[in-house]
């Protein structure tokens, strides 16, 4: 008796993949591994053999996983074929110890242009060997010791807030590197500046100030110790006490914390003058006026006065004068008292003389004739009219 039995012996899957480690990979090191589809058609799952991610598995043909620990790891590829059948292969990969840069320093936001600054080394590193480090300030080479000493010094063409870029990079001997970096900014400095319009003037004097002041982004200015406006450019700063002599102080800072800044500068007040006259008469009606003026103006020490008529100003303290045209002018006085002026006016008004003169279309006439007559009369402004016979 004879029995026969088919048997189907079924392809065999090759477990095989590549992987971008090498001799020297540093921690933490992003492993990616590759299997080719060809050999495994039914997929292929991975084990890294990480204890601190012990059951952890992955499937595919290309996987990455990270190790953020030093050490010797056993990576297992399985790979299946579309009947089931499975293969298996390892590989061991190393990863090294990698230092941990970092450092710290006691301030990262400065205030002014410059600084010498610190940087202490707090770099970490559990790996065998030493540790060499490379300082950069600006993608510059400035140092090769432990910890940095470096003169801070802005570019004089930049505007400021600048900053520094402070990198630090640790390499241990076996090449293993790691990068720390910090950012260093440099804050302006607020400038106070302003000018006054007029720093001498009569009460009640009104401040006319240019604020030129830089870098600032608040204003306190202050009279006499007295807080006034919190305005860039106030308008509304007077003093009312005449013969007096003010101090007005701007402090400026800015958003920056910087320290603030100053400027005092003082204002004089004076006694304002009065403008004041008067004078014979404003009026003539005979064609022209000889002026007389008495001066009453109190505090001033020159006069200026225009007549208005186009001839020449007088600077008299009691001028007479002669109109020999008729007009209206104005007649002005200003009165100065080394600092400032006031100014007084009046109209002058002259007529030329009237003359009165008619005609009539009838010199004789009939009881209850009409009688016109035309009015010739010349540089006059309103008539009255007597008929003699009691009517007007």
């Amino acid at each position: 008796f004879t029995l026969v039995k088919q048997v189907e012996v079924l392809p065999q899957p090759i477990a095989t993949f590549v992987s971008n480690a090498s001799p020297l990979n540093c921690a933490p090191f992003t492993l990616t591994v590759y299997a080719s589809q060809a050999q495994a058609s039914g997929g292929v799952e991975w084990d890294f053999g990480d204890p601190d991610n012990s059951g952890y598995s992955a499937q595919g043909f290309t996987v990455n996983y990270t190790y953020t620990k030093p050490g010797l790891y056993r990576v297992k590829a399985v790979a299946y074929n579309q009947s089931g059948c499975a293969d298996s292969t390892i590989q061991m990969i190393r990863i090294t110890a990698s230092p941990k840069a970092s450092f710290s320093t006691a301030d990262t936001m400065i205030c002014g242009p410059g600084r010498n600054i610190s940087f202490v080394n707090t770099t970490s590193y559990d790996g065998a060997g030493a540790v060499g480090y490379k300082w950069y300030v600006n993608n510059t080479l400035a140092s090769t010791v432990k910890d940095l000493n470096y003169n801070f010094s802005t570019p004089s063409n930049v505007i400021l807030p600048y900053i520094f870029e402070v990198k630090l990079i640790a390499l241990s001997t076996i090449g293993c590197p790691d990068t720390a970096i910090h950012h260093i900014q440099f804050n302006p400095l607020p400038k106070a500046n302003f000018a006054l319009q007029q720093n001498i003037g009569c009460a009640p004097y009104q401040a006319v100030i240019n604020n030129s002041s830089t870098y600032a982004d608040s204003f306190k200015w202050y009279l006499d110790d007295v807080l006034v406006s919190t305005e860039r450019t106030p308008q509304d700063i007077f003093t009312a006490s005449p013969s007096k002599t003010y101090r007005l102080k701007l402090v400026t800072a800015n958003i920056y914390g910087c320290k603030p800044d100053s400027i005092e500068k003082t204002l004089t007040t004076h006694p304002k003058p009065l403008a004041s006259f008067t004078v014979n008469d404003s009026i003539s009606c005979n064609g022209k006026l000889d002026l007389q003026t008495t001066n009453t103006s109190n505090g001033a020490i020159s006069y200026t006065w225009n007549f208005g008529d186009a001839t020449l100003e007088s600077n008299a303290t009691i001028p007479s004068h002669t109109y020999s045209l008729p007009g209206r002018y104005v007649l002005r006085l200003i009165a100065y008292n080394g600092f400032c002026r006031d100014t007084s006016s009046i109209q002058i008004r002259i007529s030329p003389v009237p003359k009165a003169t008619f005609i009539s279309n009838k010199t004789k006439g009939c009881t209850k004739e009409d009688i016109t007559f035309q009015n010739l009369s010349e540089n006059a402004d309103t008539y009255l009219w007597d008929f003699g016979d009691g009517s007007y």
